[in-house]
């Protein structure tokens, strides 16, 4: 599902999160992801995809961030854009 629509979604440390639905129930975890992590110094959202086995892409100006599962841990990861949206 992509979305040009921010939703809060939570962040797992110790339950494995494997759909969309795990994913945004902000009940099961006590970490969250908001928007303002994403957006700082000229960085503005763009759009979000949540793939059928929770895995999270975001699009921001100049990052493409990924939080992908490591067992029942979720790390966080950006990629510079190229080019970046002026």
């Amino acid at each position: 599902m992509i979305t040009n629509e921010w939703r809060d979604f939570a962040l797992s440390r110790s339950v494995e999160i494997t759909n969309p639905t795990q994913r945004f129930n902000l009940q099961l975890s006590d970490r969250r992801a908001t928007r303002d992590i994403f957006e700082s110094e000229g960085e503005r959202f763009e759009a979000m995809k949540v793939s059928e086995d929770g895995n999270v892409t975001i699009w921001t100006t100049h990052k493409v961030w990924c939080i992908i599962k490591h067992g029942n841990l979720d790390k966080l990861i950006f990629l510079p854009r190229n080019p970046p949206v002026t």
